[in-house]
């Protein structure tokens, strides 16, 4: 995972959220999702995606004023696209 100066990449929080998915995958699931593989697959990358959008919009919906309850804002619409490509 260290490069050859012993720093981590760049991407490293990337490859916990794909371990994270992975061990979920395995426990709760009890198979092997692919998520740790060089690649990945296109499933994985999506739900990390999901996630990702998920966690930023909960606050972004909650703890500012709820426009989104009279009107649909730009943050409650990727909440909803993550929900349902996540659902998918």
């Amino acid at each position: 995972m260290r490069d050859s100066n012993q720093e981590l990449p760049g991407d490293f929080l990337h490859e916990l959220y794909k371990w994270a998915l992975e061990s979920v995958g395995r426990v709760a699931l009890d198979t092997r999702l692919g998520c740790l593989s060089n690649q990945g697959t296109e499933d994985s990358r999506r739900i990390i995606n999901c996630i990702n959008t998920f966690f930023w919009a909960v606050p972004e919906l909650e703890l500012r004023m709820p426009l989104w309850r009279f009107y649909a804002t730009d943050a409650y619409k990727k909440y909803v696209a993550a929900l349902d490509s996540f659902t998918q």
